[in-house]
């Protein structure tokens, strides 16, 4: 959830994660709203702490194989 917020972040967008309950849905969901407003200063705490949630993990997030360029942060080393 951390990697996929931040990487939204890194494109521009302020990220909520917003928790809902209701009797129709399992017992606890989340829900992202994001909306877009720039600011280069998120953006660059943003990519860095997904790189470094990426590499820490070794995971290979499907939100960076399916923005591709747009999400422009470091390779994997």
């Amino acid at each position: 959830m951390r990697c996929a917020l931040a990487a939204l972040e890194t494109l521009g967008y302020r990220v909520d994660v917003i928790e809902f309950v209701s009797s129709e849905h399992t017992a606890k969901n989340l829900m992202l709203r994001a909306e877009r407003a720039p600011s280069a200063p998120r953006a660059e705490r943003a990519a860095a702490e997904y790189v470094e949630l990426r590499d820490r993990w070794g995971v290979d997030p499907a939100i960076e194989r399916l923005l591709g360029d747009r999400l422009a942060v470091s390779p994997r080393p």
